[in-house]
């Protein structure tokens, strides 16, 4: 099973983790200097190596018809493993760009997965250290551990609750960071509930201390966010029922739909389940986590004109939903 068809736990807040791991070896320029001779010496270790521990290695070459001038020098390389949950990606950025992805909030396994094969690759090949700074990377600001991780949090309980600015201002110290997972610059404005949390520090934080931070974050959060839920229905029954069986009415039957405002119906149908007794719609949590990570996915591919496509947007939601039932 592909980690993607997973059911992940703690899923009502956190829908998607994600870690990536920057490095380079020793003695080879960063992908943005290198010439064809280098480029090619690197991948042709890496993957000789990726193949020796059992990963599937993945080399796309230019395609014939694209013209020289739009060619990108080299082709482009990975290696993952059978469920595509972890792997890397050689010669973008960085020599190797490892990540590890997971549905849900159990981050501490795909921690480990992750570290132990960055730790294969650092045994392989002597990286590029220093004593003073840690690993060496192309960007600044990743330099140190290397490591950066991004979770997607559906938080609507706290933004309701308005324990939003407490909970930014705590990651803030934490050196964590909480921003809007789309940039709504449609000109239509609606509140913010899902975001991605990333930390902000990776010089002079090792790995073993970083991923603690994050487990232990990702633990308050939802803690938190469940409290406030639970605080607003109790206090608002009438309310929350009522947004949550409006806002399956709109996917239901809308005809075409904005991002931004899909975005706001899903955080309140995802408010009221596990709240509400509903024996009406059968709407369940994996069929809104899927309707979300699709939204999530074309905002990726399209981030300047995700308002062009209300229409087929509004087409399969009202397909998953009734795939669902």
């Amino acid at each position: 099973m592909k980690w993607y068809e997973e059911n992940g736990e703690n899923s009502d807040v956190i829908l998607t983790s994600r870690v990536v791991v920057r490095r380079n070896i020793k003695g080879y320029s960063f992908p943005s200097k290198m010439d064809d001779n280098e480029r090619e010496t690197v991948q042709h270790l890496v993957t000789a190596k990726a193949e020796e521990l059992g990963y599937e290695v993945k080399i796309e070459e230019p395609s014939a018809n694209i013209p020289d001038a739009l060619k990108k020098r080299g082709s482009d390389a990975m290696f993952q493993s059978s469920d595509e949950a972890i792997g890397a990606m050689i010669n973008k950025i960085n020599h190797l760009t490892f990540y590890g992805n997971i549905r849900g909030s159990n981050v501490k396994d795909m921690f480990s997965r992750v570290e132990k094969m960055v730790i294969d690759f650092e045994r392989a090949f002597d990286m590029a250290y220093s004593e003073r700074l840690g690993f060496l990377t192309a960007e600044p600001q990743n330099v140190g551990s290397g490591i950066t991780v991004d979770i997607v949090v559906a938080i609507p309980g706290i933004v309701k609750s308005g324990t939003f600015p407490s909970l930014q201002k705590k990651l803030t110290v934490a050196e964590w960071r909480l921003k809007p997972y789309i940039n709504q610059n449609s000109g239509i404005k609606r509140p913010e509930t899902l975001f991605s949390l990333t930390n902000v520090a990776t010089l002079g934080i090792g790995e073993d201390k970083l991923y603690e931070r994050a487990i232990t974050i990702i633990n308050d959060i939802i803690k938190v966010e469940r409290m406030c839920r639970e605080a607003i229905y109790k206090k608002n029954r009438l309310v929350v029922e009522d947004q949550y069986y409006r806002g399956y009415g709109l996917l239901k039957f809308c005809r075409k739909i904005e991002l931004p405002e899909a975005l706001e119906v899903l955080g309140w149908i995802r408010f009221g389940l596990g709240l509400i007794d509903d024996k009406e719609t059968g709407i369940t949590l994996s069929v809104i986590n899927e309707i979300t990570e699709k939204l999530c996915k074309e905002y990726d591919l399209h981030p300047r004109s995700f308002n062009r496509h209300n229409e087929q947007r509004a087409e399969y939601i009202k397909e998953i939903l009734e795939r669902g039932e």
